[in-house]
């Protein structure tokens, strides 16, 4: 029997689309368990390093993929087919998407990575308030229900469990502002550049990081050279972890498993990547996994699987745009 498929070779038999699958699955496994070690590799490297540079680790890293991967010679062709009106909107994913990762690398230094993975989650009901009344798409019940228990669980974390007043750590803000420049970003990938290759959007995002990193290094205190140089030898298995496992297998493996697997296949199992980034937290970092963790961050799970099912993005070309240009510590 013969399938057909959207990339080479375009036609296969059945013995040749099963390993194409299998490969598939394989690339989706690793990616979400490589994935799910970028907060707790993030926060442990927090302690010696700054945000900017955990940021230049990884997008340098990010950078190297797409070159690898895509080559300069594709990069540059599609870049010329760009017009006018996507420029702009190109530039502010990169300057947003920076913002972003650096306000949740600073709001590490004083929250833990449960936390983070856990707040982090607040970028799906902020798309889906940004999707309402910016691309004025129709609010569902499972859009309400999803996004109520999401900011459920935050509150049950933020509460710990009821047990006590609110108690929201300034980093905790800063990750959840961090989510919202993420929505903010997958609104405007959806309004202005959904016919952009989302390798361009990769190269873009990497670039401008990378370029503010160097625009503000000289107005910071302790350079970068001289963090690596003082950095205790027990945390470069962890920043080759980051750079590595966290950034560059995590994306490859995702992408993979997009080229051999549907979208909705990927859509509903990256979200376990959150459990698993908790588990890694508290065997690694030794993070204490509470009641209320669990209750919260299952709740959240539940959310995200709801708004999954009936998602702000409207066909499957755009939910593979989306999914393989966001490439922060969840998918």
């Amino acid at each position: 029997m013969l399938h057909l498929q959207p990339y080479w070779p375009f036609i296969q038999t059945e013995s040749a689309y099963a390993r194409g699958v299998t490969i598939g699955w394989i690339a989706l496994v690793i990616g979400v368990l490589a994935g799910a070690t970028f907060s707790a590799f993030a926060k442990q490297l927090g302690s010696a390093l700054s945000p900017l540079s955990i940021l230049f680790v990884g997008e340098t890293m990010m950078l190297l993929f797409t070159l690898f991967s895509f080559g300069t010679i594709r990069l540059v062709e599609e870049s010329r087919r760009l017009t006018h009106a996507q420029i702009i909107p190109l530039l502010m994913i990169g300057l947003l998407a920076t913002l972003g990762l650096t306000l949740i690398f600073t709001g590490m230094h004083s929250t833990s990575a449960t936390n983070a993975e856990l707040f982090g989650r607040a970028e799906t009901v902020f798309l889906i308030v940004l999707a309402i009344f910016i691309l004025h798409e129709r609010l569902t019940q499972l859009h309400v229900v999803g996004g109520f228990l999401i900011l459920l669980g935050i509150t049950v974390v933020s509460f710990r469990g009821f047990t006590e007043v609110i108690s929201l750590r300034t980093g905790d803000l800063l990750i959840m502002w961090g989510a919202l420049c993420f929505a903010t970003v997958s609104i405007i990938l959806k309004k202005y550049l959904a016919n952009v290759p989302p390798e361009l959007i990769l190269f873009t995002r990497s670039a401008i990081a990378i370029l503010t990193f160097f625009l503000f290094s000289p107005f910071i205190e302790q350079r970068f050279i001289e963090e690596i140089r003082l950095l205790p030898l027990h945390l470069f298995p962890p920043l080759l972890g980051f750079g590595f496992l966290s950034r560059f297998i995590a994306t490859l493996g995702i992408y993979q498993a997009i080229e051999r697997l549907p979208i909705t296949t990927i859509s509903f199992f990256t979200p376990v990547s959150m459990v698993l980034a908790v588990i890694f937290a508290h065997f690694y970092l030794g993070e204490p996994l509470l009641p209320y963790h669990f209750a919260g961050g299952g709740l959240i799970l539940c959310g995200i699987f709801l708004t999954r099912t009936n998602g702000v993005h409207t066909t499957e070309e755009q939910v593979v745009v989306i999914t393989k240009q966001h490439h922060r510590h969840h998918f």
